[in-house]
């Protein structure tokens, strides 16, 4: 597994987070990305793996702080207001967002890493730690007036 290969995948998955809120969300996503030298355990978003014939990459998009959260579920949902979502509307709809972002990757990175698969969503909401063997990268990056850590796991098959 080359160090490189990583890196691509971060590029294709930050593509797709902008594309993402600014088609789906109607927000900005374009600035500067910040990779982080710490890994969150601790995560509360959503994960979803892209299974390939020689990669396996999951991508956990978490949230800093509960009003991000919120907040971009809401955009999504166009709902306006004060109120928090329901908890359930909450998963869903950050569920769909890395549904979305983890389609676009699948969609970007298909020459690179042939026949990708996209498995359901999964909510997180605790310690979440990658099998080991992996790679692991993190960024984060602003979307709109919030911001989302962006969490990559590769692992070769």
């Amino acid at each position: 597994m080359s160090a490189l290969d990583l890196p691509m995948w971060l590029d294709a998955a930050i593509e797709s987070i902008r594309d993402v809120a600014k088609n789906a969300l109607f927000v900005d996503a374009s600035g500067k990305p910040e990779l982080q030298s710490e890994h969150p355990t601790q995560l509360m978003g959503s994960l979803v793996s892209l299974l390939g014939d020689a990669d396996t990459v999951e991508m956990a998009l978490t949230y800093p702080q509960p009003t991000d959260a919120q907040a971009l579920a809401k955009a999504l949902l166009m709902e306006e207001g004060d109120d928090d979502l329901s908890n359930a509307d909450l998963v869903d709809a950050l569920g769909e967002i890395a549904n979305m972002v983890g389609g676009g990757i699948k969609r970007r990175m298909n020459e690179a890493s042939p026949g990708l698969r996209l498995g359901l969503p999964l909510a997180v909401n605790g310690r979440v730690v990658g099998k080991r063997g992996g790679e692991r990268l993190t960024a984060l990056l602003p979307i709109g007036e919030s911001q989302v850590l962006l969490v990559l796991w590769r692992y070769a098959n």
